[in-house]
């Protein structure tokens, strides 16, 4: 019987960066009341992952950055990996020397290089993506994109690293050619940081955290502390930082707008987020153990 759900935010429980599907919302709280848990797993940092959760007046437990971080529903933290700062500053001197920007996610906050630059493309491409909301629709999006995306903008290494007892949590690179540009990138980094692990969200980014900070890994320590096994887990995502969560979990499910590669390895195929997938997959356990 399952007694933990875990589940990634976007993509998969949002139907965009802040708003919970309706039905998820309902399907939680059936959960809880059935004294079942519900943690959100997700690549946001904390206050990123929160903001979104109080919209929906939902109070979890958090799993932050890939796995860096474990918040309980006190908000506590429980568990915590992070990448040594020599192993950031020879990552960011590679990405500086290929002309890629970086940002590092940090217990001081968002750092980005030429943050300016990135907030404003991303603006425009917003706004044409969104052509067909009104302006006072577009302006509220756009507002809690910046508050999503908040971050100081800096120009070297140093400016972070030299930061009081700083801990550094993830770094993220994005580029507008991701896939082809990233493919010689992710060998140099498997190649020169075996301690650190690659993944992705979008296929403008890639991920980086320490090789200890994974879902899959987080989700079966926060199980552990519930005296649960990962055959009592159920995790859901859509992209390829979730394979982990998904491929150990006892039931493993990806959302219908998941690459094909991470429905591969799930047990079944849910709907897409923005016509509550994580929901049906809910309702389809509860359904199957009452059999």
């Amino acid at each position: 019987m399952i007694k933990l759900f875990a589940s990634d935010m976007d993509g998969t429980l949002l139907t965009n960066h802040v708003e919970v599907h309706k039905n998820n919302i309902q399907a939680i709280r059936k959960l809880q009341k059935q004294g079942k848990h519900f943690i959100v797993c997700t690549g946001r940092d904390y206050l990123q992952a929160n903001f979104a959760l109080e919209q929906a007046e939902l109070h979890l437990p958090v799993i932050a950055m890939n796995g860096a971080q474990i918040f309980d529903k006190n908000h506590d933290i429980i568990w915590e990996v992070t990448i040594p700062h020599d192993t950031v500053y020879t990552l960011l001197d590679y990405f500086d020397s290929i002309d890629l920007d970086w940002q590092l996610v940090t217990s001081e906050g968002n750092f980005r290089k030429n943050y300016a630059l990135f907030i404003n493309k991303v603006i425009e491409r917003k706004k044409a993506e969104r052509n067909n909301l009104s302006p006072e629709q577009l302006k509220e999006e756009i507002k809690q994109l910046k508050i999503l995306l908040e971050a100081t903008d800096v120009t070297t290494a140093e400016e972070v690293l030299s930061i009081p007892d700083i801990k550094v949590f993830k770094i993220i690179v994005s580029h507008d050619d991701g896939p082809t540009f990233f493919k010689p990138v992710r060998e140099h980094i498997d190649k020169a940081h075996p301690n650190l692990v690659v993944t992705s969200a979008f296929i403008t980014d890639l991920e980086i955290n320490h090789k200890d900070a994974q879902k899959g890994i987080a989700v079966a320590h926060y199980a552990k502390t519930l005296g649960l096994s990962m055959k009592e887990v159920f995790g859901i995502g859509d992209n390829f930082n979730d394979v982990s969560m998904i491929r150990d979990a006892g039931i493993g499910v990806a959302m219908g707008n998941a690459p094909d590669e991470v429905k591969a390895i799930a047990d079944f195929v849910t709907d897409t987020n923005v016509n509550g997938g994580v929901a049906k997959a809910i309702w389809r356990v509860l359904e199957q153990e009452k059999q």
